[in-house]
Order: C-alpha cells, then structure tokens, then sequence
C-alpha cells in the first residue's frame, strides 16, 4: 500500500491503494476525493488514553534532559552566561512543544512501519537552508499545517529506514523568504510607536511592577497599574524577530547528547535543524531590541502569557531574573487546575515566583498562590441573561495534528468530538432546536466544521466568533459548554444557566477537582455524554432561569467557581496586594 501522511495531495499515489496514516489525511473539503479512493487509515497510536498519559510523564523527563544540553550550546554558541532558568523561560515553549511534536509524529511512523502494510511513499525534496521557523509564534502556526508535517514526516522517514521512499520536488516548501503580514493597519502601527515611545520615558520608580500581557482590558489594567501609584501604560513593546539567512555551519555546532533510544537520538539530531531563527541567528538583534524597549530595572515583572509568544519580553525575564527580579504569572484560561496534565500550566509555574490562580493550589508548591481572576471578574459585571433568548451552544475546533501535552482530544480524536456534538442535537427535542445557536470556534483548523454543520443538519443555525461572547451570553437563556476551557466559567460567573459535557475519557481531570465536577453533575450541570446533557435540555429550556435559582444548584455552581474562577468586585485591591507582597519581597 502507499503511504500518505498528510492532506497534500501532492504526495499521494492515486493509481496504488493508500494508507493513511492518520484521519488528519481526509481534510472533509476533499471528501470527495479520498472517498472514491481504494484506502485504509491507521488507528492513532494516542487512542490508547493511559498509553499518552504516561507518555506525557516521559516527554517531560526528556525535556528537562535536553533543556540544560541545550542551554549550555546556546551558551557556547552566543558567547553567553545564561542559566538553565534563564534558557527555560526563552526556549522551554519551543523545545517542549517540539519535542512532543516530533514524539507524536515519530510513534505514527513507526506505526506505519510496524504495520507490515507499507510498499512506498513519496517524501519532499528540501534543502536545509530553505526551512527553519522564525519564532515560538511562527512555529506554533507551521505544526498545525501539512507543509510542516510533511517535512517532518519526510525527515522520519529517512531517518528511520523501514519504508519505500520516493523523493519528489515539493512545491509549498516552508521557508524565511517572506516577513509574515502585521495584523495592525498603519494607524494602530502609529498608535503603537508612540505608546512605546511613552513607556520608554517613564523612569523605573514610576513604573515598579512592569505588566506585560496580563489579559486585562486596557481600562482595567490602568486602574490595576494606578492602583500601585504607576504611571498607567497600557500597552506592551513589540519586538520583532528579523529577517536572517539559516546559519548552517552554527546549527551543525548544536551537538546534544545521543540520548536513551532511537526517538532520543532523532530528537538531539533534529533540533539544530528545526530550532527557531530567534534562538539562533537572529538571537543578538532580538536581544538588543528587547534591552532597549523595556525597563530596565523593574521591581517586579507580572504577565499572564507572555512566557509563550512574546519573544521580546522572554529575552528581557531572563536578564531580569538573573538580577533577582520576581516573576508574577498568572492563570489566563480554564483548564489550568482541573486537567490531569497541562504542559503550559506546568511551563508557567516553572519559570515563575509566584503563580497566581483562580482560587485552586497545589500541594506541595508554596509559589502557586489562589488568588481572584480580574479577567473573570471584568466579565461579571457586564452580562446578564435573557430569559426568552437563544440557547448559546459552544463549539470548539481541536488541531487535526496533535501539538501540545495536554488532556483534551488529541489529534483525530476530534472526530469523536464532533460525532458527540451530533449526537447531542440528534437527542434534542424540535422545540429546543429552534432556540439553539451553535457558535463556532474562532480557530478553523480544517475540520471544516462549518460545511459539516450544514451538511449534517441545514436547519441548525450557526454564528462564527466576530461577536464578543459576553455580548452572546446576554442574548442567551442558556449555555451549552462542551469542552473543558474558559468558556464555561465565564457563563458560570456571570451566572448564567449553564449545562456542561464532553467525553471524561478525552478530558481527563485531577484528582482534586473530581469532587467539585462531581458536585456540578449532582446538581445536573455536568454531563458525561450527549443524550443526557439533551434531556436536561429539553427539560428545561423553557424556564432555565428557574432552574439555575434552585438553591443546590447554585450552592454546586458558587462551591466550582470558588475553587476554579474566583471573582470579587474589589479584585484589583486583592491583585494590588498581592503584588505589593511580591515588590517588597
């Protein structure tokens, strides 16, 4: 059979049998190509739930193997001092989404190969010098298309033996060719120069505790930074990674120890090639530009994200944390403190001083400290529910290629997502179908979930995300969330009614939050499968308003969000306090 292992069609043989090797192969745009087709798909190695958990545990102990191997080359590389802390809040995103990345990818081929049903493939044709991401940024775009996977499978291939290859001229080859498009038209570009321009001016008795994407409104974060007797600055320095020809001969230079096996050793070999420009070539501009663009001694440094995509900021923590300088993180979404595993929770607490929560802790880690969510609490006091509105049912689109550790779906495991969405409407009464209105997910991800929608039911009524969603939630009567993220806890704070479910075998939870989901489910807000999440629906949808006030059913909804998305109407007082503990050590 021949292998095919990605939607570029450029690489598939239609005249032999195919096998796929993963349903993100069958992109439903071209349903009606691979249809037609003579095929087999593999079954996805992550199916086997316990099997990704414990794979999970062993990725971050080969992250944490590689992470000062690869810090003390960069140090060599660079002419640096930098410490294993300081090359883990700059590199630590990349190198432990890449190594699950290419963990995921290598056990695929390997299924493959070890399937016995394998005759040939055709693999691109790609010269080292044409390909390497820019940034954590541009990388995260590139795992989430079949251009990157299909080099990366390609180089596998080689690499592993074991499969019939072809090598073919690829035409989309990935490359530094082109500055990726600014988002901003020339007037926020302005508007943005001259906001730098000003927080360069303010001197650091001024500006103590530098807040740099903490997902607060700009309004609130003036109020949070007046609150501290700052100068109000509500806008972060944008540095961008420049233009730069791949440095071979240096990426040559990375030589990382062999490791413990065959995937270990692939890893060490691949990470000079895949490493991102910022690291490498383009590391003494970015580094520059980020000294000169931030403060230069803050007191304290607060953030909710920025130790992902802003590479600026990262280059500047490391210098700071060097000097001693806290680092305050903060929890920016849901699934932080109820997911069984979460690479990025994990990252941030890492690389942090002190880690505020939205109300949960963890034993044994004094730095992760429960707090108030001011992201929440800014939602509260602007939505309220209309009691004769739609049913505002919540989407979401999960990558076809699997790209980070964390429990949710994984990969084609989205399919089951959708076949549980289906079933949720099929179990719906007529009535509470007309009222309902599926939102969906801001992320396309080529699920095509939109053309899947009107194809499975024409009559189901769907909106994209250009509306806010607390403006949606106040055209609603009720909410339907069907993932473990943020979502939901904004319509639980807001208090409005809310049923929740998706599949606990996909969205595993930790052992401390059991309980409270448990609670949600006694109370009939927490649903374990579709059909009957439908009849609490069709139950209710009439009056959910009533139902929502029943007193268990709030004291169930007041205990979660006290746990899991606590909010106050002084929390920029709690937030101002907590910092000062931290400025003043």
């Amino acid at each position: 059979m021949f292998l095919v292992t990605t939607a570029d069609q450029q690489f598939w043989d239609r005249n032999k049998k195919i096998l796929f090797l993963g349903e993100w192969c069958k992109l439903y745009g071209q349903k009606h190509v691979w249809s037609k087709m003579d095929y087999e798909t593999l079954p996805y190695h992550w199916d086997d739930r316990a099997k990704l958990y414990k794979d999970s545990r062993y990725l971050d102990r080969v992250y944490e193997r590689f992470l000062p191997a690869l810090a003390g080359q960069l140090n060599e590389i660079h002419q640096v001092g930098r410490s294993t802390d300081g090359w883990r809040i700059i590199i630590g995103p990349w190198i432990y989404y890449f190594i699950s990345v290419l963990y995921d990818r290598y056990l695929s081929i390997c299924n493959a190969i070890d399937s016995g049903k394998v005759t040939q493939t055709w693999v691109p044709q790609l010269k080292e010098s044409e390909y390497a991401p820019r940034d954590f940024t541009e990388f995260e775009k590139c795992i989430a298309s079949d251009e990157y996977n299909q080099i990366l499978y390609g180089r596998l291939i080689e690499a592993l033996g074991g499969i019939s290859f072809v090598t073919r001229e690829y035409d989309h080859a990935l490359g530094l060719g082109s500055k990726p498009a600014s988002s901003h038209n020339p007037i926020k570009r302005a508007v943005r120069k001259t906001l730098d321009f000003y927080g360069r001016l303010i001197p650091s008795c001024w500006n103590g505790v530098v807040m740099v994407m903490t997902y607060l409104k700009p309004w609130d974060l003036v109020r949070l930074q007046s609150s501290l007797g700052q100068l109000p600055y509500p806008c972060s320095p944008e540095i961008t990674v420049p233009d730069c020809i791949l440095d071979l001969e240096t990426r040559k230079k990375l030589r990382l120890p062999q490791g413990e096996n065959r995937f270990e050793e692939l890893l060490a070999k691949f990470i000079g090639l895949e490493i991102p420009v910022a690291y490498l070539e383009g590391y003494s501009k970015v580094y520059e530009h980020s000294k000169a663009a931030y403060p230069r001694f803050p007191k304290a440094i607060f953030t909710a994200n920025g130790f992902l995509f802003n590479e600026g900021f990262k280059f500047w923590v490391a210098d700071q944390i060097e000097r001693g300088v806290p680092i305050v993180a903060t929890q920016h979404g849901g699934h932080y403190g109820t997911g069984l595993w979460s690479a990025n929770e994990t990252h941030e607490i890492k690389v942090s001083s002190r880690y505020f929560t939205w109300g949960w802790g963890r034993e044994g880690q004094s730095k992760v400290v429960p707090v108030v969510s001011g992201q929440l609490s800014c939602i509260k006091r602007k939505v309220k529910p209309n009691p004769k509105g739609q049913i505002l049912w919540m989407d979401m689109s999960p990558p076809r290629y699997s790209y980070w550790m964390y429990s949710c779906p994984a990969g084609p495991q989205a399919l089951d997502f959708i076949t549980d969405q289906q079933r949720f409407w099929n179990a719906l009464s007529n009535e509470a179908r007309e009222l309902l209105l599926l939102r969906l997910h801001p992320a396309e991800r080529g699920w095509n979930m939109k053309k899947r929608w009107k194809d499975f039911s024409p009559s189901l009524t769907t909106c994209d995300s250009s509306l806010a969603m607390a403006q949606q939630m106040s055209q609603s009567r009720l909410c339907i969330g069907t993932y473990n993220a943020t979502t939901y806890l904004e319509s639980f704070t807001t208090n409005i009614p809310t049923l929740i479910f998706w599949n606990r075998e996909h969205w595993e939870l930790r052992p401390e939050a059991r309980p409270y989901f448990e609670e949600l489910s006694l109370a009939g807000i927490y649903y374990h499968n579709p059909e009957s999440a439908a009849a609490k629906v069709n139950e209710i949808y009439r009056d959910p308003v009533s139902w929502w006030e029943d007193p268990g059913v709030q004291n169930a909804k007041n205990n979660f969000c006290d746990r899991f998305a606590k909010t106050k109407k002084d929390w920029i007082r709690i937030l101002k306090d907590e910092l000062l503990k931290v400025k003043k050590g």
